[in-house]
């Protein structure tokens, strides 16, 4: 492998320090799946923001141009919502299964857990 790959950094945790991008050992599974939301929630904007192109079509004509160019990076950007739908319950499930492990309630149940099996 070469030096720049591993040394590739691509994403900041809140604790401000550098995590490698598929390391869940590094990241904690909530914080990959709050990743995730947001990352949807980036692309639906996104997906809001590709007809802003249409708005040119009176100045500069062309309007084939601008409608074909802003249905494909809304339907781009739409793949990555699908990704981030489809695989955030199978996310869950595995934090659900983690916690259960560790004698913690799932997920959705909202109470906080110490990871020593007693609830607070």
């Amino acid at each position: 492998m070469k030096t720049y790959e591993k040394n590739d950094k691509t994403c900041i945790g809140a604790d401000g320090v550098s995590y490698n991008f598929i390391d869940l050992h590094q990241v904690s599974s909530e914080e990959l799946l709050h990743n995730m939301m947001q990352a949807e929630l980036v692309h639906r904007i996104i997906m809001i923001l590709s007809f802003v192109p249409i708005l040119f079509i009176l100045p500069f004509g062309a309007p084939i141009v601008f409608i074909t160019t802003s249905i494909l990076a809304a339907l781009i950007d739409f793949v990555f919502v699908a990704i981030q739908r489809y695989n955030r319950p199978r996310v869950m499930k595995y934090i659900d299964r983690s916690l259960r492990s560790v004698g913690c309630p799932p997920l959705h149940a909202a109470v906080e857990c110490d990871h020593g099996g007693a609830e607070k």
